[in-house]
């Protein structure tokens, strides 16, 4: 899979150039990481920005391609970071690591879609972990009103991050918000 990505702190402020590289996004995380820790100070409250583009399409994702999303990315250790949040322009995925050993392991166990107003339109948590192949994870959909519209489990597969299957589907999907969820293969 080809795969670009440029880190930034701001729209005008680049802190690397664009790298094309061949790898799985995970392998490419921990190669732009080593790039962006030779810039300058991080963005706000320590959130680097990396503008990713997705030449790959993600099964679940209904757009144009290529995909472009700005992540926040945060240390947590001396070499490693964690996804904070997923901007995809029409909505953002904040992601939450509760669970220590998600966390250090690179999982998000929640996540919060937010439109534009910054009203909450979905909410997904992770069920389980399937060892060497991916998480499940519990999603659900509102309404402007709070009300649940839409619920299902999705399997995220290690290596790319993205949701591969939808089961246990209740309601009517309006989009779909947790296409590409953060993961590290075990």
């Amino acid at each position: 899979m080809k795969f670009h990505v440029l880190a930034y702190k701001s729209n005008s402020d680049r802190l690397t150039k664009t790298r094309g590289l061949n790898f799985f996004p995970i392998l490419l995380f921990l190669a732009v990481l080593c790039l962006a820790t030779a810039g300058p100070a991080a963005a706000q409250d320590g959130v680097f920005q990396y503008k990713e583009i997705y030449n790959q399409k993600p099964p679940f994702y209904k757009g144009s391609s290529p995909l472009t999303v700005i992540s926040g990315k945060k240390f947590i250790s001396q070499s490693e970071k964690i996804t904070v949040f997923q901007n995809f322009g029409e909505f953002e995925n904040v992601f939450q690591y509760n669970d220590p050993a998600m966390k250090y392991s690179g999982i998000a166990d929640k996540a919060v879609a937010k439109n534009t107003s910054g009203s909450i339109i979905a909410v997904a948590q992770l069920k389980d972990l399937l060892q060497g192949e991916g998480i499940l994870i519990n999603e659900e959909h509102v309404d402007k009103n709070g009300t649940i519209i839409f619920k299902c489990t999705s399997f995220i597969e290690f290596g790319t991050g993205f949701k591969i299957k939808e089961t246990n589907v209740k309601g009517e999907k309006q989009r779909d918000f947790f296409f590409i969820w953060p993961v590290k293969p075990f």
